[in-house]
């Protein structure tokens, strides 16, 4: 993920299918370790699947009990 890169290497380049950084210096220097977490929100499988792959954490859908929670996540992952 590009702002992992950006965030923990001195120096970051990045070639990717839709953006290309060339070698950069970022600053200022974050002073948490190794990053502050990234945290993405949705409800779609794909987007799940993202999620899982490069966040921190998930934010889910606010509303409702924890059970109409699961019952929307089984749904999806069907």
């Amino acid at each position: 993920m590009i702002l992992r890169k950006i965030w923990t290497d001195d120096i970051a380049e990045f070639k990717g299918q839709f953006y290309n950084i060339t070698a950069s210096k970022v600053g200022p220097i974050l002073t948490q370790k190794p990053h502050f977490p990234i945290y993405l929100g949705g409800i779609v499988k794909e987007i799940l699947a993202h999620i899982a792959k490069y966040a921190d954490g998930w934010l889910a859908p606010v509303g409702g009990s924890l059970d109409i929670l699961e019952g929307k996540i089984c749904r999806t992952m069907a």
